[in-house]
């Protein structure tokens, strides 16, 4: 006589759902911690490294949209580690050779290079910009390019260090591809020390 037995489907462990969960909030305060035990100068400001922003600010709290006025999906964002570019005012030498460093830092990435993005986010306050589209449209071909109000801007970065620096001449974000802002370079900075801390990030993160 055969006698057969019905097992139970096995539901998914919770435990390793909350595991997952607590990594996705973990992440981003250890590689604060990482940044901060690694170079002392890191978070001070310094020509060679940017400011690290302590707790990280959230990109989908910023109201981004296209140069249409429609909004921005996290799709275009998420997945991958981006370097942008906020350009306050006319895209002029420094707004140019700021999105010259971005392309020349995920060049020089190598085989992390799929890994990173490049965008520049201007605001709508501003007077349509023919050279930023046109450097877009030519030599920076690839770059996303992303528009908000000044005032949710600066709602968006109030009191993060050098705030007014900031919307007064812009610079370069550090984003992780959670979007977790996690880094801020102003206009001038040495492009080779958003390369050192990319590197950095890229080769300690399994994610992106």
């Amino acid at each position: 006589m055969t006698h057969s037995s019905k097992h139970p489907v096995k539901s998914k462990n919770p435990l390793w759902i909350l595991l997952i969960l607590l990594l996705l909030f973990a992440i981003p305060l250890l590689l604060a911690w990482y940044f901060s035990t690694e170079n002392d100068q890191l978070g001070q400001g310094t020509t060679n490294h940017g400011q690290l922003l302590q707790p990280p600010l959230d990109l989908s709290k910023l109201d981004l949209r296209d140069t249409q006025s429609q909004p921005i999906s996290p799709d275009q964002w998420k997945g991958r580690w981006l370097m942008l570019y906020v350009s306050p005012g006319a895209c002029h030498e420094i707004c140019a050779k700021g999105l010259y460093y971005l392309r020349q830092i995920r060049t020089a990435t190598g085989k992390y290079s799929e890994r990173v993005q490049r965008g520049v986010l201007t605001f709508s306050n501003q007077p349509t910009d023919t050279q930023l589209q046109h450097l877009l449209n030519s030599e920076f071909t690839g770059t996303l390019h992303w528009v908000t109000t000044f005032d949710t801007f600066a709602q968006f970065i109030h009191k993060t260090p050098n705030e007014k620096l900031a919307l007064q001449e812009g610079g370069i974000y550090l984003i992780d591809p959670l979007g977790n802002v996690l880094m801020w370079y102003p206009p001038n900075t040495d492009p080779m020390g958003i390369y050192k801390d990319l590197m950095r990030l890229l080769k300690i993160s399994n994610i992106g």
